[in-house]
């Protein structure tokens, strides 16, 4: 799961440098286009954590049934 998460901030990052194009020949989108991008950012962050905290909650659940 944290693979994809990574695949999609690469990806994310090719975006971002083609939007830096859009922004020089159209400065007024140039803000919108930076919050967009920053708010995909944010989720993405936010996904992966609620993951390894899942992954770890499941690590943790498995470890005390073998107990």
């Amino acid at each position: 799961m944290l693979e994809n998460l990574d695949r999609i901030a690469h990806s994310l990052d090719a975006i971002e440098s083609a939007a830096r194009g859009v922004a020089m020949r159209f400065p007024e989108a140039s803000q919108e286009l930076y919050t967009a991008l920053m708010e995909i950012r944010n989720a993405i962050g936010l996904v992966a954590q609620e993951v390894v905290r899942i992954e770890q909650e499941l690590h943790a659940s498995s470890g005390n049934g073998q107990s």
